[in-house]
């Protein structure tokens, strides 16, 4: 047995990361196809607040709605490959908990963004 495996096949919550981003993934897209019916065709993606800024004010919906699940599984997929390679180093040990902890909180806000933007185009 190498030192990874036994390294990683000591770690309770590992799979607390798997599961929470596929279900971060899969929350992702049910929100896109759900909301996909009840928005007009293009999304108000930008709000200012009274300063200057930069960049497209309206999207177009079906692109909106497909970069949300694109960038929660990108940020998955990346936190999975930076996680490998951590698990590389001894002093991974210490800050796996956070590590996992701060990676499910990086998810969990994308979706709320995405749940924020979709429900203020509803009103």
């Amino acid at each position: 047995m190498t030192e990874a495996s036994t390294r990683s096949s000591r770690t309770p919550l590992r799979g607390s990361l798997d599961a929470g981003g596929v279900l971060a993934v899969v929350l992702s897209i049910a929100t896109s196809a759900l909301a996909y019916g009840t928005l007009p065709d293009r999304m108000r993606i930008h709000w200012s607040l009274g300063g200057p800024y930069y960049g497209p004010e309206f999207a177009a919906t079906p692109i909106v709605l497909i970069a949300f699940p694109l960038l929660v599984a990108g940020f998955y997929v990346g936190s999975r490959w930076l996680r490998a390679y951590l698990e590389t180093t001894e002093a991974f040990d210490v800050a796996r908990l956070l590590y996992d902890g701060c990676t499910l909180l990086l998810l969990a806000g994308v979706l709320l963004l995405q749940l924020v933007i979709i429900w203020v185009n509803l009103g």
